[in-house]
């Protein structure tokens, strides 16, 4: 209780924190035996937190008292457990290795400030045990190209026509795009920007759909122009990431690849048939032809792929190629 000697402004702020955090109104008589002061000045202080508190402050008469209190927006309370912290820690875990250094501290920093809400304060420091992680080989780092990640980010939220430089696969020189991004995808340990290309000369006309990895954008501007865009989301249900032309696929695999291939979705249009001695014959679609080879010449002689026609030359002039340099 403060003593008669607070001054004025101690008294103004003990009084408005009794009302902030009670919620309760007060009379006259109440407050000044409270403060142990006068009606005077507290009505004084009243005046004086009325002058920033505004309608906040109400002034309700009681039967022959007036009353007062501070109304204070209502405000949902909101708990997270431990087991939904260690969930956001997982799942950051999990990805952690395609994320720049920024990003991750950014991510570390917001799951901290969500432990915070954490009804029980002797669970916090559980709800930070961690029992994942990410273990990748040939990883890219991605840490030089935090600023294009989150311009990329922007770019997308605005609808912005951005104007960069990309270093394909096996060119000598970066080429100029002029693109609108529409997501941002990870696909085998790898980001990309998937979009749709715009004719550089004539803005108003889309070349097509777009995929650029994240770590060949050498230079990255968005320019004051903006567009919606459709692109083919419907082709994200197919096999790869490159969008091109869909081609149906069928393969068989051994026994062996069997288990491995049954366990995963390919194409949500996937279908499998068993085979008498326990092979199977995958049918899926793809998104392009150019993966389908790769990923099917990594099973070795456990893949034979039986339709259609182009991909199994495709791949009996992979296989020339690779017997010769052995």
């Amino acid at each position: 209780m403060p003593a008669e000697e607070s001054t004025p402004s101690e008294k103004t702020i003990s009084l408005f924190v009794l009302l902030l955090f009670t919620g309760e109104s007060y009379s006259l008589t109440k407050l000044s035996e409270k403060f142990n002061c006068s009606k005077s000045t507290i009505l004084r202080r009243i005046e004086a937190i009325e002058r920033w508190a505004g309608e906040c402050l109400v002034r309700q008469k009681i039967g022959n008292e007036i009353k007062f209190k501070l109304n204070t927006p209502k405000r949902p309370l909101v708990f997270l457990s431990p087991d939904q912290i260690r969930h956001l820690i997982m799942c950051r875990d999990m990805v952690s290795h395609l994320m720049p250094e920024s990003i991750k501290d950014e991510i570390g920093n917001t799951i901290n400030t969500a432990a915070s809400l954490v009804e029980d304060l002797s669970q916090r420091a559980q709800s930070f045990e961690t029992i994942c992680r990410s273990e990748v080989k040939g990883r890219i780092d991605y840490s030089p190209f935090g600023g294009v990640i989150l311009e990329l980010e922007s770019a997308i939220r605005d609808h912005s026509v951005c104007l960069l430089k990309y270093q394909a696969v096996a060119k000598d020189e970066p080429r100029e795009h002029m693109f609108v991004p529409v997501t941002l995808s990870s696909y085998r340990e790898s980001i990309y920007a998937c979009g749709v290309k715009l004719n550089s000369q004539r803005p108003h006309d889309e070349v097509g759909p777009m995929v650029l990895a994240v770590h060949r954008i050498k230079e990255l501007a968005r320019t004051p122009l903006t567009r919606e865009v459709s692109y083919p989301a419907e082709m994200d249900n197919y096999f790869g990431i490159i969008k091109h032309e869909p081609i149906r696929i069928k393969v068989l695999f051994d026994t062996f690849a069997a288990t491995y291939v049954r366990e995963r979705e390919w194409s949500t249009d996937q279908c499998i048939t068993p085979q008498d001695n326990g092979d199977i014959v995958l049918e899926f679609t793809a998104a392009n032809e150019e993966e389908v080879v790769s990923w099917a010449l990594s099973f070795g002689k456990r893949a034979t792929v039986l339709e259609p026609k182009q991909v199994r030359e495709r791949i009996k002039s992979e296989l020339s190629v690779m017997i010769n340099a052995y």
